[in-house]
C-alpha cells in the first residue's frame, strides 16, 4: 500500500494573492433538540462548536443554519460568542440591540406550522492556537420563540447546524 503526505496542495491556477485561503479543518455540530427562550437579554442558546486553529494567523468562517419558530410575530436577535467573550460586538451607542443577526417572524395566530430557516456566515479572527468554543447567545422581542420547534406545537421542526471552518492565512 501506498501513501502519499503532503504540506499543502497548489491549484492548477496558483494560490490567492497573499498565499492563503484554503481550509485546512472543519468542525460541524447539528441539533434537532428543541431550544426556547421568553429572555428580552441575550443568553447561551446551547449551540456551539469547538476548534483549535493550527496557526494564530488563521481565520475562522462561522455558518450557522437555525430552524426558528414562534408564538406570535416577532424579532429574534442573535449574536456570536467565543466562550464568554463577544466576538460580534456592538459599533455603535445602542450596544443592546445590535446583533450579528435577525430574524423577524410573521407568524399570525394559528400559524402553528411555519417555521423560518436563517442562514449566517462571519469571519472570525481568534489570533490563537488554542481551542476556540464558538456560542450562539440569542433573544426574542416578547413572547416564546423557539429553535427547531414549531411555535403552536411541541413537534420538533427540523435541525440546526453550527460549522466551523479555518481559513488558511
Amino acid at each position: 500500500m501506498s501513501q502519499i503526505k503532503v504540506n499543502s496542495i497548489i491549484p492548477v491556477a496558483g494560490v490567492p494573492t497573499g498565499g492563503g485561503g484554503g481550509i485546512t479543518q472543519i468542525v460541524s455540530t447539528y441539533s434537532t433538540t428543541a431550544i426556547s427562550t421568553t429572555s428580552t437579554s441575550f443568553v447561551d442558546s446551547g449551540i456551539s462548536a469547538t476548534i483549535t486553529p493550527s496557526s494564530a494567523s488563521n481565520k475562522i468562517l462561522i455558518q450557522s443554519t437555525l430552524n426558528l419558530g414562534s408564538s406570535d410575530t416577532q424579532s429574534l436577535y442573535f449574536k456570536l460568542y467565543n466562550g464568554s467573550s463577544e466576538i460580534t460586538a456592538a459599533t455603535n451607542s445602542n450596544a443592546s440591540d445590535e446583533a450579528a443577526f435577525l430574524a423577524a417572524l410573521n407568524h399570525p395566530s394559528g400559524a402553528q406550522f411555519d417555521i423560518d430557516t436563517i442562514c449566517h456566515n462571519f469571519l472570525y479572527s481568534p489570533s490563537t492556537t488554542s481551542a476556540t468554543t464558538i456560542k450562539i447567545y440569542w433573544r426574542c422581542d416578547t413572547g416564546t420563540a423557539y429553535i427547531n420547534r414549531y411555535g403552536y406545537s411541541t413537534a420538533v421542526g427540523g435541525g440546526s447546524a453550527l460549522t466551523l471552518m479555518e481559513v488558511s492565512a
